[in-house]
């Protein structure tokens, strides 16, 4: 089968609109007015919400790491430099 067409147009285009937005625009840039801060106001929610999940994410990996660290690091402790392990080997046999 072939490539399928997409040709969607809007229900309410109004290109004379369009034109009047970007003349005013362009108008109030040339004259130096400023639009309000609530037209140009975009919260980004999203990013600062990712942001905070991997910040915790990326804690209580380190948090996780240490704690293994330290078991391994207290294991090896004990079996070089204890006579624990001596006395467990003897049990053994």
């Amino acid at each position: 089968p072939g490539h399928y067409v997409f040709d969607y147009k809007p229900l309410y285009y109004d290109p004379e609109k369009e034109k009047r937005q970007k003349r005013v625009e362009r108008i109030k840039k040339e004259l130096g007015i400023e639009t309000s801060i609530e037209e140009n106001y975009k919260p980004d929610i999203n990013f600062r919400r990712t942001s905070i999940v991997r910040k915790r994410r990326d804690r209580s990996a380190l948090t996780r790491f240490i704690i293994i660290l330290t078991f391994l690091a207290l294991m090896f402790y004990i079996l070089l430099f204890t006579s624990y392990f001596d006395r467990f080997v003897d049990l053994l046999k």
